[in-house]
Parts: structure tokens; C-alpha cells; sequence
């Protein structure tokens, strides 16, 4: 009698009816959502990988410009042990040609 009623009713039927369009709806939603997590770790990587090798090259860049800079320190500190009193007061092609000898050697400097 009353059971079975219930189980024929027009609201039921129509709910049996859209259960599996439901669960498949609730299942792309389930995965869309796994995919928007594993794009997002993913971009999280690739911006750590990003910042490390950032970190990296400004390493690098900083030990090439204090490796240039001592190179530039040592020459002209030779320089200022040729320049003498009596050097600068006198400065024959001798000294211009220890300068250009040193200029040559080197490739910081153009002069």
C-alpha cells in the first residue's frame, strides 16, 4: 500500500532519473579541483626553481665583479709603485711603456 506509493512518486522518479548526470557532475567537479591543486604546485615549484636559479646567477655576477675589482686593485697598485717623484717629474718612454705593456695584459682597461 502506503510503501509503494512512495517509491512511484513523481519526485523520486525524477531524482532517479538525474542521479547519474549528479554524480557525474560531482565527479568533474571533483577532478577539476584535483587539477587546479596540481597546477597550482606545480607553479610553486617552478617559482622556487625560478628564485634558486635567480639566487645563483646573482652569486655568480657578485664573484666575477670582486674577482674584476681585486684585478683592477693589484694593477694600480703596481702603477703606484712605479709612479715616483721623480717618475712623475720625469716620465721618459720607459714608464709610458711599462703602462702599456701592463694595459695589454689586461682587458678591464682601454686607453
Amino acid at each position: 500500500g502506503a510503501g509503494a506509493s512512495v517509491l512511484e512518486s513523481p519526485a523520486l522518479k525524477l531524482a532517479g532519473r538525474w542521479q547519474p548526470y549528479l554524480l557525474a557532475a560531482l565527479a568533474c567537479l571533483g577532478l577539476a579541483v584535483l587539477t587546479a591543486i596540481d597546477i597550482y604546485r606545480e607553479r610553486q615549484l617552478a617559482i622556487g626553481g625560478a628564485r634558486e636559479s635567480t639566487a645563483n646567477l646573482a652569486n655568480l655576477l657578485e664573484q666575477h665583479c670582486r674577482q674584476v675589482l681585486r684585478r683592477v686593485e693589484v694593477d694600480l697598485n703596481e702603477v703606484h709603485r712605479w709612479l715616483t717623484p721623480s717618475a712623475l717629474a720625469n716620465p721618459g718612454p720607459e714608464l709610458r711603456q711599462r703602462v702599456q705593456d701592463l694595459l695589454a695584459g689586461q682587458t678591464l682597461i682601454h686607453g
